[in-house]
C-alpha cells in the first residue's frame, strides 16, 4: 500500500500566510498605505526573513535601498515611472529589474513588457526606493536652464524690458528700450 505524498504543514501554513499577507498588503496599497513591501514590513517582526520569503516564495526580487540599483529612464520614460509606479533599474551585478509598488500587479507588467524588450523579471521595492530613483533623476529645482543660461548675458539690463502692471480695473504696461 503507498501513502500518499505529505505536505510539511509548516511550510503550507507558512505559504497560506504569505499569500493572505501579499493580498492585504496589496489592498492596503491600492488604498495609499506605500507600497506592498512597506506594508508587509510594517506588519512583521522578523524582517530577514520575509525578505527571504518574497524571493523564494513569491518570485521576486527585494530592493530596500535605492543605492542597490540604478534606474534606467532611457528604456522606461521618467515620466512613465511616475504614472505606473515602477522603475526599470540595473543591480550592481548587471542584472536588470522591474522594479515596482506592486510587483504582482499584472496590468502593469504587461504594460511594462510591451515597451521594454528582455522580459525583466520583477522586484519589490519600499516607495523610499522609488521616490529615491525618481529624485535622482530630476534636476535641482534651483538650477538654471540651459535654455535661459544660453540667451542670459551678463549685460542683462536690471529692469524688466518689458513691464505689465495689473491694478483692480486697469492695466498698463510700458516698454523699455535699450540704450
Amino acid at each position: 500500500m503507498t501513502r500518499p505524498e505529505t505536505v510539511n504543514q509548516d511550510t503550507a501554513d507558512d505559504g497560506d500566510a504569505l499569500r493572505t499577507a501579499l493580498r492585504n498588503a496589496r489592498a492596503q496599497h491600492r488604498a495609499g498605505a506605500g507600497s506592498v513591501l512597506d506594508v508587509l514590513l510594517r506588519g512583521t517582526a522578523d524582517r530577514a526573513a520575509l525578505l527571504a520569503s518574497l524571493v523564494s516564495r513569491a518570485g521576486v526580487a527585494v530592493f530596500t535601498e535605492p543605492a542597490e540599483a540604478v534606474p534606467e529612464f532611457d528604456a522606461w520614460k521618467e515620466s512613465s515611472a511616475r504614472q505606473w509606479r515602477c522603475v526599470v533599474v540595473r543591480a550592481h551585478d548587471g542584472r536588470r529589474f522591474l522594479a515596482a509598488e506592486d510587483p504582482w500587479d499584472e496590468a502593469v507588467l504587461h504594460r511594462v513588457t510591451r515597451v521594454v524588450s528582455g522580459g525583466l523579471p520583477a522586484a519589490a521595492i519600499r516607495r523610499d526606493c522609488f521616490e529615491g530613483w525618481l529624485a535622482a533623476s530630476t534636476p535641482s529645482a534651483t538650477a538654471t536652464p540651459c535654455s535661459v543660461q544660453a540667451c542670459t548675458s551678463m549685460w542683462a539690463p536690471t529692469r524688466p524690458v518689458w513691464a505689465i502692471n495689473l491694478r483692480r480695473g486697469s492695466f498698463s504696461s510700458s516698454w523699455r528700450t535699450m540704450s
